[in-house]
């Protein structure tokens, strides 16, 4: 009966433990205006940068920032997800990827998807990711290259008028 006991064990160590997953690559973020940490929307929300990465998933570059999202209003705000948008300077093109969270108190095995409109509370803050991947299919090779020489637009676009926010290069490029 014991030996039973160990076979869902043996399957989770194998699930989190035995396979590898490939680790993000550091994104530098390189400022454009006097203060991009800080970008506060026309609706009030405010989004403070923390990090940003670049990582290869199923052959295609991907592309995450990750922010801290506030309200300072005592009213609920929406922040519409489709106002950003990454541009490569080699015309790669992205398409974003949903916003998901998970549950660490279920184990990471219930998941929420999350809409481009997203929610934010009256008097609240929390973490928020923006994460896009390419239409490029690339080799490891071709990944390094292009991350070699490749640098990513974040733009916020308000009111027709597109704003670049800041610049996103590979932080092992020298």
């Amino acid at each position: 009966m014991k030996v039973l006991g160990l076979v869902p064990l043996l399957g989770l160590y194998y699930l989190f433990c035995a396979t590898s997953a490939r680790h993000p690559d550091e994104a530098r973020i390189i400022c454009v205006s006097n203060n991009c940490q800080t970008y506060v929307m026309p609706n009030g929300l405010r989004l403070n940068l923390k990090y940003a990465a670049f990582n290869r998933i199923r052959r295609q570059l991907g592309c995450a920032v990750f922010c801290d999202l506030q309200n300072s209003a005592d009213s609920s705000k929406v922040l519409d997800r489709n106002m950003f948008i990454v541009r490569s300077s080699s015309d790669t093109g992205f398409t974003t990827n949903l916003f998901y969270t998970s549950h660490m108190a279920g184990l990471l095995l219930k998941i929420d998807q999350h809409p481009n409109q997203y929610p934010v509370a009256a008097n609240s803050h929390g973490d928020y990711v923006f994460s896009w991947h390419s239409k490029l299919q690339l080799s490891e090779k071709e990944y390094r290259n292009h991350l070699a020489t490749d640098t990513v637009l974040f733009i916020a676009k308000t009111g027709g008028t597109e704003q670049v926010l800041f610049k996103l290069v590979w932080a092992k490029r020298k």
